[in-house]
């Protein structure tokens, strides 16, 4: 905390700048698939910060880690965490906030507060292309829950029970 609170550009992402912003803290939501899946999805998001001047959304997600920031980044896509996926849910639960005819006129920026091994404190911003391939990815995933829903097996994961894993 005290790594966080030294840092400005993690303080800048997790306070009110000016009274044309608004900052929630662990923002529980949940949000239903209407069309293509038979599930919803919940999370709790770090922060959320809202700039009603410039209609931007901030999401911001702390983590802390045993690695080097180096690491930690060089390990994101493979993490068991699923990272990635983190912030295709948080957008989608964020966006199922804002009126239909309101979500063009919104930017949503997310990013990764991280703190390292050493105290070490970097704000990760996702690029607008890596937000684009994780939306596809995300897909993938989704699909492969709806297969476990709809076929009923849980007893091994999609790959082994489809038999796409060889040696």
């Amino acid at each position: 905390a005290k790594a966080i609170l030294a840092n400005p550009k993690a303080m800048e992402l997790l306070t009110e700048q000016s009274q044309k912003q608004e900052v929630r803290m662990e923002m529980e939501l949940k949000s239903e698939f209407i069309d293509k899946y038979p599930f919803g999805l919940k999370g709790i998001i770090d922060c959320v910060k809202i700039d009603y001047e410039t209609a931007t959304i901030n999401i911001v997600d702390l983590k802390t880690t045993s690695k080097t920031l180096d690491a930690w980044k060089k390990a994101f896509m493979t993490s068991d965490y699923n990272y990635w996926l983190q912030p295709i849910v948080y957008k989608e639960l964020i966006m199922a906030l804002i009126p239909k005819d309101s979500k063009s006129e919104w930017t949503m920026v997310i990013h990764y507060v991280v703190v390292d091994e050493g105290n070490q404190v970097y704000c990760f911003k996702v690029s607008g292309d890596s937000l684009r391939e994780w939306e596809q990815m995300a897909i993938g995933a989704y699909d492969i829950g709806k297969w476990h829903l709809d076929s009923h097996n849980y007893e091994l994961p999609y790959n082994y029970a489809k038999g796409l894993v060889e040696l």
